[in-house]
């Protein structure tokens, strides 16, 4: 063989040793661009997944700073629970109160949710986790309810053994400590239906002026209005007349009330 074919054979090896490293460069390439982005593309949620929530405690959530640990909170607060593999949480309930997640909140180590505003209907003063496994974990926690918000009733003049709706919130009634409403020197009134944003009760016979206060086993609450409120009256030609800008007279409201059988 003939030193210029020795050269050319050389060549073509080396050719062709370097095309398999190219390739085998490319492949090695290609694979560790697509570990990289299925690394990146794995949610909290699907590493967390089949885990055990763990929670560790709960603080106010505050976007500036980290709050103290915290063992209680009223409705309506905004919290974070601090744990581990809580990426998979999908439901959590304050006592028989289910809360509104947002997916973007929910992290590993971190969920941040709202209280429900809603009164517990059973008081278990727990919280509980539930994955996408149906794996449950129940946390201790106090959910503080206000008293009774008494805020309105459909007619402030209305007379002895008319029903009327008082509106308002946190009206909870409880078997052990019924709901009461009262009218002026502690005068009881006949409750027809409650919900907890509104009662619907009978006026008692003998009803005088003065607030309406609505009494549940988380406290008591008074209205800022009175019933037969005369501070915005006086009497004319034609008798009792309100001079309330937006408030209906006094007969408007009684005429009012009988029409619509409230």
């Amino acid at each position: 063989m003939s030193e210029s074919q020795i050269k050319v054979n050389l060549s073509k090896q080396h050719a062709k040793m370097k095309s398999k490293l190219t390739y085998s460069f490319i492949v090695l390439s290609g694979l560790l661009l697509a570990c990289g982005m299925a690394s990146q593309s794995e949610t909290d949620a699907d590493k967390d997944k089949g885990a055990t929530p763990v929670i560790k405690y709960a603080r106010t959530y505050n976007a500036q700073t980290e709050g103290s640990p915290i063992v209680s909170a009223p409705l309506g607060s905004r919290l974070e629970f601090v744990g581990d593999n809580l990426g998979d949480v999908q439901q959590i309930w304050f006592n028989d109160q289910k809360a509104e997640l947002n997916h973007s909140t929910i992290k590993s180590h971190s969920i941040i949710v709202d209280i429900p505003d809603a009164t517990p209907g059973e008081m278990t003063n727990m919280v509980r986790f539930i994955t996408s496994k149906g794996t449950m974990v129940d946390y201790p926690f106090n959910v503080s309810v206000p008293a009774p918000r008494v805020d309105a009733l459909t007619c402030g003049y209305a007379d002895a053994r008319m029903v009327v709706t008082i509106s308002g919130a946190y009206f909870a009634d409880d078997p052990n400590a019924p709901l009461t409403v009262t009218f002026a020197d502690n005068l009881p009134a006949t409750i027809k239906d409650i919900s907890q944003e509104a009662l619907v009760v009978e006026v008692p016979d003998g009803a005088k002026e003065g607030a309406v206060r609505v009494t549940s086993i988380y406290g008591s609450g008074e209205s800022s209005f009175h019933y037969l409120d005369t501070h915005n009256t006086i009497l004319g030609f034609g008798g009792i007349t309100d001079l309330g800008i937006n408030t209906p007279s006094i007969e408007y409201q009684r005429s009012h009330l009988i029409l619509n059988n409230e």
